[in-house]
């Protein structure tokens, strides 16, 4: 079933938008299968940090990070968790520095 909504843009228009009436689930993927298709050349980096932290901590706080974004010496770390977040700045951002050769860490916790 289709339904119609209204939208206003920030300039002042109005226009309406044909939408389906239902939401799809999809599946989560791991970082690192993303990484590979969408920023590969991050994959390096990820194989020191897997190597470093150990496979269950890599899988546990870094595979299940939402997004991972790297410019220059800058890095942006999206989690669902606020204890993955408080935990991966406790234990891991020393290894995450190192493995990326990165100065400056931002992580988010972006939770419902």
């Amino acid at each position: 079933m289709k339904r119609r909504m209204l939208v206003s843009s920030l300039e002042g228009g109005e226009f309406f938008l044909e939408c389906e009436d239902s939401l799809e689930a999809v599946e989560f993927t791991p970082l690192e299968e993303r990484l590979r298709v969408e920023s590969p050349g991050l994959m390096e980096g990820m194989s020191r940090l897997k190597a470093a932290m150990g496979e269950d901590d890599f899988q546990k706080y870094i595979n299940s990070l939402l997004k991972m974004m790297r410019h220059e010496d800058k890095m942006l770390l999206i989690t669902g968790s606020a204890i993955n977040k408080s935990i991966i700045e406790l234990k891991f951002l020393k290894l995450l520095a190192e493995s990326f050769g990165i100065k400056n860490i931002r992580i988010f916790s972006q939770t419902c």
